[in-house]
């Protein structure tokens, strides 16, 4: 918003649009790479094309034509070499700044690769999900929560981090069409018999999922399963519900068939049959 200063508040930073740029230096420093020297612009709005590109959310440029893709489109103009300076930031901890520019000899998953350095499969699974990077960024800002959680409960903090972009991209939000999921994890409160305080509380979210994840993959049910098809089985009972998981892996293990579970036979009866599939592919994005 324009304060009485008549600068643009955009909460991590002021913007003059007088001269079109911040007067700070963008806080998110996982902005700039070498591969795009006008990266290294600190203060620069959309890469400097503000006719082809919008930053609404202060995290990710993208194009006007396409407001849904955290990833520019081909379509849209651009100079070769300009990245995006950055953004504002947001509730979970002030991540201002977007991904390199496009080139249009680069696939999506190409570029997100060049500009983040992630695997082949995170960057898969993030064009599959229609996720950019800035989901993995805010669940990096908010690793130490994450760690802590999965610490007490005896877990790898990737798994939180990956259910979290999954669920939400790691936002804290309710369900949309009125859901009755809450929260960065979407813990639905009746089913999991907690507050919609607590559900919507990111400390004792992560908390809670970790326990949780830790609770099920500790199960007897799992002896002969490989530690792919466990770390599934965990992922699908956060949507599944872990009474459906058990009874799946209960009547693998009564045909012997452990040795040949995949982690795709934990997406049956999960929403758009590959839930655990996805977030596998997401967990995949901290490695």
């Amino acid at each position: 918003h324009r304060d009485q200063t008549g600068l643009d508040y955009a909460d991590q930073r002021y913007y003059n649009s007088a001269i079109g740029r911040f007067l700070t230096s963008d806080p998110y420093e996982a902005s700039g790479g070498a591969g795009e020297p006008g990266s290294w612009n600190r203060s620069v709005y959309v890469g400097a094309d503000p006719i082809n590109f919008n930053d609404s959310s202060g995290l990710n440029r993208y194009c006007v034509a396409n407001p849904d893709s955290e990833i520019p489109e081909p379509s849209c103009y651009f100079t070769p070499g300009v990245d995006d300076g950055g953004g504002g930031g947001d509730q979970q901890g002030g991540n201002g700044g977007g991904g390199g520019l496009e080139s249009p000899s680069l696939t999506k998953e190409e570029q997100l690769m060049k500009d983040h350095g992630v695997s082949k499969q995170c960057a898969d699974t993030l064009v599959a999900e229609n996720k950019g990077y800035s989901g993995v960024a805010r669940a990096l800002e908010q690793k130490g929560v994450l760690m802590a959680a999965a610490a007490q409960a005896g877990i790898d903090w990737r798994i939180l981090a990956a259910i979290g972009i999954r669920e939400t991209n790691f936002q804290n939000i309710n369900q949309a069409e009125g859901g009755p999921g809450r929260g960065v994890f979407q813990i639905e409160p009746a089913r999991n018999g907690v507050s919609e305080s607590n559900a919507n509380d990111f400390v004792f979210a992560a908390s809670f999922v970790a326990r949780n994840m830790a609770s099920i993959m500790a199960h007897s049910v799992w002896e002969g399963f490989s530690s792919d098809a466990v770390l599934a089985g965990a992922f699908a009972s956060h949507q599944r519900g872990r009474s459906s998981v058990i009874r799946q892996a209960g009547r693998i293990a009564g045909s012997n068939g452990q040795a040949d579970a995949t982690i795709e036979t934990f997406d049956q009866g999960s929403t758009h049959g590959n839930y655990a599939s996805r977030v596998m592919g997401l967990y995949d994005c901290f490695k």
